[in-house]
């Protein structure tokens, strides 16, 4: 059981064709140059998942030594490295989420309970979860609200206010969003936010497609 995926599930060949088929940020569009010519430069130092090509690239120093060897801009592999460690969002602060009461926050926090992967630990199970229930004087609802923020922060993009929006439309883990069609949850979330509650705009089909494709790399360790 654990908070983050495991990154040797996706080979390169994946992540290629997940970056030619997304809506990349001008930033992000370095990645598409050349991309054949340099996956190929990176299969040939033996790297085939982003496991490898983390560890490959997990420093400045290392990222220079990478592009000495392959001959591959520097400045490309910075974007790349940004892109891999995106599989791995940053924690999320529990005072950050909208819909739990601050009642509840303060008693997260006297525990040590201050961001998602702490929270993960003692709710993603069962058991752990009862036994933070008992501790905390939580409702039962209260305990699998909690689970089900764990849950979905650990998708790529997904902020505080993005997974109680996720939760609002209707798909309140990450099963409920593997198993959806990409059509229902954009029409799910316009829907939820057709008041603009949760964010002054609209997610494309495209996006909706990113994110149920993504939520197929998250283990299902959550128990419900």
């Amino acid at each position: 059981m654990g908070y983050y995926i495991d990154l040797s599930t996706i080979s390169l060949d994946i992540l290629k064709q997940k970056l030619q088929s997304a809506d990349l940020i001008p930033s992000q569009q370095i990645l598409l140059d050349q991309i054949d010519e340099r996956f190929a430069a990176i299969h040939a130092q033996g790297i085939h998942d982003l496991d490898a090509l983390q560890q490959a690239l997990k420093t400045k120093q290392k990222v220079e030594r990478f592009a000495g060897v392959t001959s591959l801009p520097v400045d490309y592999l910075t974007v790349l490295r940004r892109e891999v460690n995106s599989y791995h969002p940053q924690a999320r602060p529990i005072a950050d989420f909208p819909n739990l009461p601050d009642e509840i926050k303060q008693k997260l926090e006297s525990t040590g309970i201050k961001t998602t992967i702490h929270l993960f630990d003692r709710v993603a199970a069962k058991d752990a979860r009862n036994e933070l229930t008992q501790q905390l004087d939580l409702t039962d609802d209260e305990a699998l609200l909690l689970a089900r923020l764990a849950d979905l922060s650990r998708l790529r993009y997904v902020s505080p206010v993005f997974a109680v929006w996720i939760i609002d439309a209707g798909y309140p883990s990450i099963e409920s969003i593997r198993a959806a069609a990409p059509e229902a949850l954009c029409a799910a979330l316009a829907s939820a936010n057709a008041d603009n509650r949760y964010y002054r705009g609209s997610l494309s089909l495209r996006d909706a497609r990113y994110l149920v494709d993504d939520a197929g790399y998250v283990p299902l360790d959550v128990e419900y």
